[in-house]
């Protein structure tokens, strides 16, 4: 299946990419997808463990199921004052 992964904050400017399109299998989860994203961008993988997914209606937890054509954002630790 495909799906859209959007980049956020220092994902977007490690990556150099606001979006790219993944193939992942049928039925995969959320952990999946950190993972997929981790082995095409090494600079990211030592992120992926603290970035949370999101759709454009909630977050979604690592164990959720992706749904074929999604376009799921990546938002990584937000930290400031």
């Amino acid at each position: 299946m495909t799906i859209t992964v959007e980049y956020y904050a220092i994902l977007k400017e490690i990556s150099g990419l606001s979006s790219e399109l993944f193939e992942l299998p049928t039925g995969c989860t959320g952990i999946s997808l950190l993972a997929a994203v981790g082995e095409r961008h090494q600079k990211l993988a030592g992120l992926m463990s603290s970035v949370r997914i999101a759709n454009s209606a909630a977050y979604l937890s690592n164990d959720s199921k992706i749904e074929p054509d999604s376009t799921l954002l990546l938002i990584p630790p937000v930290s400031g004052g």
